[in-house]
């Protein structure tokens, strides 16, 4: 990949607060569908990712309330980060293979969305990676009100793939 994916992965390995600003700046230009979201990564750990989400009209439904869609949004955007945080996006694909997402709390606030990751996954998928041509991780993301309320979980599975491996029907 080029010299750009290699400046942001250096971002993100070390998020002091100039860095996160700089990613939330750099984000919403790369992945236009999350900009009038207005998705800010609080934290950016290797085990936890941490993004807040505003109660704004862009993420409200038809009952002024956070819409699900947009908590599913959040949700994988903390999931996918997390994954950007430990493999950088110069040397793997992320390609989202599956979501489901369980509602439990309605949203009437600003939301906080954490996913944890256990290194010891990390590494195993590392070996898998460099062993074989894919590997794929389920990860959960817990989003919670201002109250800490449980609001929803978001389960994402996610493939990885090195760039080296991945083939298009141009090649």
């Amino acid at each position: 990949m080029g010299t750009l994916t290699k400046k942001v992965d250096n971002l993100l390995q070390n998020p002091t607060k100039t860095n996160l600003f700089l990613i939330n700046t750099i984000f919403p230009q790369v992945i236009p569908f999350n900009r009038p979201h207005k998705f800010k990564i609080q934290q950016l750990d290797p085990e936890k990712t941490v993004v807040f989400a505003p109660l704004i009209r862009n993420n409200k439904n038809h009952l002024g309330t956070f819409h699900a869609i947009a908590q599913a949004t959040i949700g994988e955007l903390a999931a996918g980060m997390c994954l950007l945080r430990n493999f950088g996006m110069n040397d793997y694909r992320f390609i989202l293979a599956n979501i489901e997402i369980e509602y439990t709390y309605q949203a009437k606030t600003d939301l906080i969305s954490t996913c944890e990751v256990a290194d010891e996954k990390i590494s195993q998928m590392k070996d898998e990676l460099e062993s074989g041509d894919k590997s794929t991780i389920k990860l959960e993301t817990i989003i919670k009100d201002k109250n800490d309320n449980i609001v929803s979980k978001v389960l994402t599975t996610w493939q990885l793939k090195k760039w080296s491996k991945v083939r298009t029907n141009k090649q």
